[in-house]
């Protein structure tokens, strides 16, 4: 059942005009290329985002909290 859906999926995208036939190694370096670059991408739009900051804060604090409890932990054994 899935196969159908992939074909209406395959007609809805259209070709990806970066591939090209190139050698192997080049494809690969323009992968890794494109792949560091969309990773940067992410990482800039998330770390830029209100949300972000929010969550950011509370995983500082949950981390803060678990150094606490560690060190009250060593302090009674």
């Amino acid at each position: 059942m899935d196969s159908a859906y992939d074909h209406i999926q395959e007609e809805s995208y259209p070709e990806d005009p970066t591939k090209q036939s190139t050698s192997g190694d080049s494809t690969h370096q323009e992968t890794a290329t494109n792949f560091n670059t969309e990773i940067q991408d992410a990482y800039k739009a998330i770390s830029s985002s209100p949300w972000a900051a929010r969550l950011g804060g509370f995983l500082g604090t949950v981390k803060k909290q678990v150094r606490y409890n560690h060190l009250l932990r060593a302090m009674t054994c």
